[in-house]
């Protein structure tokens, strides 16, 4: 689905460091929660930036995620 919504840019969600390889399903997460697709695209938009967020916080990998370190990079 990441390719039908965003065509020209979904390899580049792809490519993430640490999100990367979840954005496949995280579009399909977000179509299955009934996100619409401008809904979706904000999100999966927002994802370069949590990655760096993440990064800079010494996140290695998905599994590793805590709630406060998601909480800690959402917008305010």
């Amino acid at each position: 689905m990441l390719r039908s919504l965003l065509p020209e840019a979904h390899h580049k969600f792809l490519s993430l460091p640490l999100l990367g390889p979840i954005t496949d399903g995280f579009d399909d997460w977000l179509a299955a929660g009934g996100y619409r697709p401008a809904r979706a695209k904000s999100a999966i938009r927002m994802l370069p930036q949590v990655d760096v967020d993440l990064y800079r916080r010494r996140a290695c990998d998905v599994a590793s995620l805590t709630h406060a370190k998601l909480h800690a990079c959402s917008p305010r």
